[in-house]
């Protein structure tokens, strides 16, 4: 089946009487990006005032991927594939965990989803000239539908929107991808041809909602960030800035999780800044610790000289666990705990599982801690 596409504004022009798996081989309209009082519109790449160039657009090769924000958060890419690239739209940027929102696009299952950009695509089925409808595939201008609703969903959909989607279902995110130029490599007959550049510009739309759905999804979506960004052992280029940038010799310690999260935002002495505590190790001997920087300017190791006892020290080197808990949280309930200290501030619980738990606070301006229960120096 071929789809008669005419030059209409994206919007309209977006999932109008045009099946995505459809051979269409024939010229494609311009991509235009305009704004509309019901969706939000993201173009690629961001235009000026007078719109897009002529020939503008964003150009990959080799090995390269491309990855732009849209403002609600979720995450356009582009991700290299043996025959080409792939589009995607993700609800975080994170690969733990992330959902792919674009996985509604149809053809569900099929070798030539418009999300897909191959090489083949462009190719007869001997691979000896174009394709000039005999490999049924999507040619120049790829559309895509992505689905908000999916997002935290593990990308399960729900028993309301089983089945294909429509592709005028106002509550669909709406995307189309225009194909300005690309290169192919392995033309040799009956093999498959594979995209070694490719040069495209693109344009995502999705629904406006009421301002208190907007916040509200604004609000699940910073709490599935955090959420997914506490499994991350990795520590971010910004976050080696800033305690280096805090005092800490990144030429003798380096920051180094062995559980997650692998950094605490607290206030540890109550002044109302905030501090930060990570896990280090040092690298001449690989002793574990951590480093406390207080209002970024403040630094404080932990876990590397007699400041406290054998067992609190071995606790931070094999710690299992550990949390910020409030200043008034009072006695966790084991038996013979201490009285609960007077914090300053924040109070860092670190433990190992049913071996030995501490807290770590700030009194009388100095770092304590107190045993909780266990802490075996073995």
């Amino acid at each position: 089946m071929r789809c008669s596409i005419v030059p209409i504004s994206l919007f309209r022009l977006l999932f109008i009487g045009c099946i995505f798996h459809a051979a269409v081989v024939q010229a494609q309209p311009r991509l235009t990006c305009e704004a509309h009082p019901d969706r939000h519109s993201f173009a690629i790449p961001t235009p000026g005032e007078s719109g897009w160039a002529a020939g503008e657009g964003i150009e990959l090769s080799g090995d390269q991927e491309f990855k732009a924000t849209l403002p609600n958060g979720w995450q356009f890419v582009m991700l290299k594939t043996d025959h080409g690239w792939a589009i995607r739209v993700f609800d975080q940027p994170y690969t733990n965990g992330r959902v792919d929102l674009s996985a509604v696009t149809p053809p569900l299952r099929g070798p030539a989803n418009p999300r897909d950009i191959a090489g083949w695509h462009f190719r007869n089925s001997a691979n000896t000239g174009p394709n000039l409808g005999d490999v049924n595939a999507p040619q120049n201008l790829r559309l895509f539908l992505f689905d908000g609703a999916l997002a935290g969903t593990g990308g399960l959909r729900s028993s309301e929107t089983q089945g294909m989607p429509s592709h005028t279902d106002t509550n669909q995110g709406r995307g189309a991808l225009e194909i300005l130029d690309y290169k192919l490599s392995n033309l040799e007959p009956n093999h498959q041809a594979r995209m070694t550049q490719l040069k495209f510009r693109a344009c995502l739309t999705w629904p406006r909602l009421d301002s208190a759905a907007e916040e509200a999804r604004s609000i699940e979506h910073e709490r599935r960030a955090r959420e997914l960004d506490a499994q991350i052992r990795e520590y971010s280029n910004d976050e080696l800035e800033t305690f280096g940038a805090c005092g800490l010799d990144l030429t003798r310690y380096q920051l180094n999780a062995r559980v997650t999260p692998r950094l605490l935002g607290l206030d540890i002495d109550g002044d109302g800044a905030h501090d930060q505590i990570a896990q280090i190790a040092r690298i001449a001997d690989d002793q574990r610790g951590l480093a406390l920087c207080r209002a970024g300017t403040w630094l404080h190791l932990i876990g590397f000289d007699e400041t406290f006892d054998g067992p609190t020290q071995h606790l931070i080197t094999a710690m299992e666990a550990w949390r910020i808990v409030s200043p008034d949280h009072g006695q966790f309930g084991f038996v013979d705990e201490p009285n609960w200290p007077a914090p300053e501030g924040q109070v860092l619980a670190v433990e190992r599982i049913e071996k030995g738990m501490a807290v770590f606070f700030w009194q009388n301006g100095e770092i304590r801690s107190q045993k909780v229960y266990g802490m075996a120096s073995k």
